[in-house]
């Protein structure tokens, strides 16, 4: 989505201290957790089942998902699943197994009735609310659940030592133009960059 913005590391920590309550809150974190260290879309992440992330109660050691829930449906995609995001799933797939809706084709990120996922709309609704407890600023277009996908490009970017098709093929995209869209400068970059740029003038 244009306009979405990456989430800086106290953000990060924020918003999940704002998911940490209610009846909800393994679920809502781990959609969040996993959404800014795969980079899945959020309607990727939506479609992700029970046995994309763990078999017999053992995670898996990446997330993988068919072609044919992906965007274009042209490939399927695999991520690793992170160390720090290990607990969160953990924790909420304690949580379904304790309830009896745990079965491998069951959704991760189930609805009230289980039998199917929540909706892109409930999980903008969840995420936003989140940012807004959390007191992060910026506007409609800045905000949404795209963050969670930039926040993980900004970071492969900075980890790759700012390769470019590294960072292509992290997210998945078919081209760098997409991923460069991905990618912008922070303010204090900006002014940094155009200080050294336009020395002289």
């Amino acid at each position: 989505m244009i306009g979405c913005r990456p989430l800086d590391e106290e953000e990060v920590r924020d918003v999940l201290a704002a998911l940490s309550r209610g009846l909800y809150a393994s679920r809502d974190q781990s959609l969040v957790v996993l959404g800014i260290t795969t980079g899945f879309r959020i309607s990727e992440l939506l479609s992700l089942k029970i046995r994309d992330l763990s078999t017999a109660g053992v995670l898996a050691s990446h997330v993988r998902i068919p072609a044919s829930r992906m965007k274009g449906r042209k490939r399927p995609r695999s991520a690793v699943l992170a160390e720090p995001a290990k607990p969160y799933i953990e924790s909420w797939l304690l949580e379904l197994r304790l309830i009896g809706r745990d079965g491998g084709n069951w959704p991760i990120f189930q609805s009230r009735t289980g039998k199917k996922a929540i909706t892109r709309a409930q999980a903008h609704r969840i995420i936003v609310s989140a940012f807004r407890t959390a007191g992060i600023e910026g506007g409609e277009r800045e905000l949404a659940t795209h963050c969670l996908r930039k926040t993980y490009a900004a970071r492969m970017w900075e980890a790759h030592d700012q390769n470019i098709w590294k960072v292509q093929n992290a997210l998945g995209h078919a081209s760098p133009a997409s991923t460069v869209a991905y990618l912008s400068f922070e303010d204090s970059e900006q002014q940094a960059a155009v200080a050294s740029a336009f020395t002289d003038l």
